[in-house]
C-alpha cells in the first residue's frame, strides 16, 4: 500500500515549499475546530474524562509554560492554521461555557470556537469505554447546530448564515476510530471503513445543513506508524494499521468527492497526514526548512503513555516529531500544517487550506 502512494524525495521537496502566503481574516470571519485530541485546546479540561492533557510536561512551550489541554509542548495544527488565516492562535474551547455568556458569545461572534475532544472519535462509543466522557462527533456537530441558532439569536437569520457560510470547519477526527479497529479482530476491516466513512459523511452533511460551506478535513494521523507502534514492533511499523489509515483517506477522498456533486457549494479540502508522515519518517532530511530528525522516539515518556509530570522529557524538542505515544510536537504540528497549505496534491487535494479559505459560497 505504501508503494501506491510513493513520490520520489525531489518532487515531494520541491512542492512542499511552494506554499502559499496566509489569506486575510475577511475571507473567513469565524474558525470552528471539531475533532479529537489533535484538535481540542482545552474543552476535556472540564469534563469527567481521564483523557486531559492539562498537566505538564504538556504545554512546557506555550505561553508561560502552561498546560492548556493540548497534548502538545505547545501548539497544535489548528494553532497554526488560525495563525495562517491572520489569528494569534486556534478560537477557545466553548464546550463549557455558559451560551448566555459574555465570553461564549464574544467568541462565537468575532472568533467561533473550539468543539473538539481529545480521545473522541466518529463512531458515538468511540474512546467513552476507556476515557469516560469524551464528546463524540456526532455531540459537537449537535454543539455547532446550537452556535448557529445562537448566531441567529444575536443576528438575523440572513447575516448568521451568511456568516457561517464563509467561516472555515476545520475537522480532525478518525484516528482513535482506527486505533480501536485494531484492537477488534470479529469486525473486518473493510466493513469498519464502509460504516466509519459512512458515519462521518453523514455528519458533515448534518454540519452542511447548519450552513456550513468551507470544510477543512484533517485525514487522521498515521496510526501504525508512529511511537507506540515502534515501541511495540521494533523492525518497523505495523503494516495493518497504515494499510487501513491510507484506506480511511482513500475512501473518504471517494465520498467527498460524491458529496460535492451532491452540494455544488460543499467546499472541502483534505490534508493528506497520513502521506506527509510517511514522507517524513522515510527521509526527514528531504525537510531542511524544519528541523525534525527523530521521527520514531516520543519526546515525552517511552511511548506508550500519555505524557505526564513523571515522564521522561527529551532535550531537544524542535528535533522530534512526535510529543507522546500518538501526538504530534508542536513542531511536527507545524510542518504538517505548511504541508496542509502547500500546493503539493500529495498533501492537500483537491484544492489546498489556502484556496479552500479564499472560496466563495
Amino acid at each position: 500500500m505504501a508503494t501506491k502512494f510513493g513520490a520520489s524525495s525531489a518532487f515531494v521537496l520541491y512542492f512542499f515549499f511552494l506554499t502559499p502566503a496566509s489569506s486575510s481574516s475577511s475571507d473567513v470571519p469565524l474558525i470552528f475546530v471539531l475533532g479529537g485530541t489533535s484538535a481540542d485546546n482545552g474543552n476535556n479540561n472540564c469534563l469527567n474524562t481521564t483523557a486531559k492533557y492539562n498537566v505538564p510536561f504538556n504545554g512546557i512551550d506555550y505561553r508561560n509554560s502552561t498546560p492548556t489541554g493540548r497534548a502538545s509542548n505547545g501548539l497544535i495544527l489548528p494553532d497554526y492554521v488560525a495563525r495562517r488565516l491572520n489569528r494569534t492562535e486556534s478560537p477557545p474551547p466553548i464546550i463549557c461555557l455558559i451560551r448566555s455568556s459574555d465570553e461564549y458569545q464574544r467568541a462565537i461572534l468575532t472568533e467561533g470556537g473550539t468543539l473538539a475532544s481529545a480521545s473522541s472519535g466518529i463512531f458515538d462509543t468511540t474512546g467513552r469505554p476507556r476515557f469516560g466522557e469524551v464528546l463524540p462527533l456526532r455531540t459537537q456537530v449537535k454543539f455547532f447546530g446550537e452556535v448557529y441558532e445562537d448566531l441567529i439569536d444575536l443576528q438575523g437569520r440572513q447575516a448568521a448564515t451568511s456568516l457561517i457560510r464563509r467561516s472555515l470547519v476545520l475537522v480532525s477526527t478518525g484516528s482513535i476510530d482506527i486505533a480501536d479497529q485494531l484492537d477488534r479482530p470479529p469486525i473486518s476491516d473493510s466493513f469498519f471503513i464502509t460504516a466509519v466513512i459512512a458515519q462521518y459523511v453523514g455528519l458533515l452533511r448534518s454540519l452542511y445543513a447548519y450552513e456550513a460551506r468551507k470544510f477543512a478535513i484533517v485525514a487522521p494521523l498515521l496510526i501504525g506508524c508512529n511511537p507506540n507502534s515502534f515501541a511495540d514492533n521494533a523492525t518497523g511499523c505495523n503494516q495493518r494499521g497504515t494499510s487501513l489509515t491510507l484506506d480511511f483517506v482513500e475512501s473518504l477522498a471517494t465520498a467527498l468527492r460524491r458529496l460535492r456533486v451532491l452540494y455544488p457549494n460543499f467546499q472541502y479540502s483534505i490534508c493528506n497526514a497520513p502521506n506527509f508522515l510517511l514522507d517524513v519518517n522515510a527521509n526527514p532530511g528531504s525537510f531542511p526548512a524544519c528541523g525534525i530528525r527523530e521521527v520514531r522516539d516520543a519526546c515525552c515518556g517511552n511511548g506508550t503513555m500519555p505524557c505526564r509530570p513523571t515522564s521522561t522529557l527529551c532535550g531537544n524538542r524542535e528535533q522530534y516529531l512526535y510529543w507522546s505515544q500518538y501526538q504530534l510536537t508542536q513542531e511536527g504540528s507545524r510542518i504538517l500544517t505548511a504541508a496542509c497549505f502547500s500546493n503539493n496534491l500529495r498533501y492537500a487535494a483537491p484544492i489546498n487550506f489556502y484556496q479552500l479559505a479564499r472560496t466563495t459560497t
